[in-house]
């Protein structure tokens, strides 16, 4: 097996994932091109601003297509939710080939532990987009669905999404926000993991096939930290980044586009996420998109 790590920064090292929707859009649409193009992925961790994944045995020019129809279908799709214009990613994306059972062992447990190296985690299955804990559960962050205990609503919304994924669609803003309109707490967290649970592309067979089974991968998760040797990359304190998108969510900024926000509101929210969080200077930047 040969694999291939991929990695994508958003421009300027501007935040990318700031609520349950973003996550919930790249992930599907990553989802759906993967499984239609037939693509292996053995890895995936999506970060504030910036992403990971690792595809096994994928041709340079099926990478290409695949990164050109994910990119593009993004930030059209970012862009027109948060009203913003222009470029939203880093270009060109990265990328580094790996070979050798040592080596692409080291690269697959780097990509999953970017959430532990970002203190989010203490470990990389605790991270529901990590995707490791959807392995032999269906909803390890939510309570179980009975389904005839179901109210009216979250019927409907389960097979919204069972007809969306039939059709090979992805669920863009306008669909999850009808889908999670007038759910309540639990059951936005129990169709959360519904949504990832039916879009899961993870191989588990091919990371069985190197770690031997579920178990030793765990483990080694836990006893490395994993290498990327072609990618300089300085670790930060990603829980900031968790923090400050929940206080400002509770302040009423969910879905802003922070680019043309007045600039007085703008400053104001600044001092409130810095005496909750305490971010640095160059986490607000990349917060609130400034160059």
């Amino acid at each position: 097996m040969k694999t291939i790590h991929v990695y994508q920064r958003g421009i300027h090292g501007w935040g990318l994932f700031y609520r349950r929707e973003d996550y919930l859009v790249h992930f599907t649409l990553f989802s759906v091109i993967s499984r239609e193009m037939n693509l292996r992925v053995v890895a995936f961790s999506p970060m504030f601003n910036h992403t990971h994944a690792g595809f096994a045995d994928i041709l340079s020019r099926e990478l290409e297509r695949f990164q050109r129809r994910l990119n593009g279908t993004l930030v059209s799709q970012y862009n027109q939710d948060y009203r913003r214009t222009g470029p939203l990613l880093d270009s060109p994306y990265g990328r580094s080939k790996k070979t050798g059972a040592k080596i692409i062992l080291g690269n697959v447990a780097y990509i999953f532990n970017n959430c532990v190296a970002g203190r989010m985690f203490e470990s990389a299955p605790e991270y529901r987009w990590s995707l490791l804990a959807y392995r032999d559960c269906r909803n390890p962050f939510s309570e179980r669905i009975y389904r005839e205990y179901r109210s009216g609503r979250m019927r409907k919304a389960m097979s919204r999404v069972d007809y969306c994924y039939s059709r090979g669609w992805f669920l863009n803003y306008t669909v999850l926000r009808s889908l999670f309109a007038g759910l309540d707490e639990v059951e936005t967290e129990q169709l959360t993991d519904y949504i990832v649970s039916k879009y899961n592309f993870l191989d588990y067979k091919s990371l069985d096939q190197l770690y031997g089974n579920h178990e030793n991968l765990v483990l080694a998760l836990k006893s490395t930290a994993g290498s990327e040797y072609d990618l300089a990359e300085e670790y930060e304190d990603h829980s900031r980044y968790m923090k400050m998108a929940a206080a400002a969510e509770k302040l009423g900024y969910s879905g802003v586009n922070y680019e043309t926000m007045d600039y007085r509101e703008k400053n104001q929210l600044i001092r409130q996420l810095t005496r909750l969080v305490n971010p640095s200077r160059d986490q607000i930047r990349r917060f609130f998109h400034l160059k």
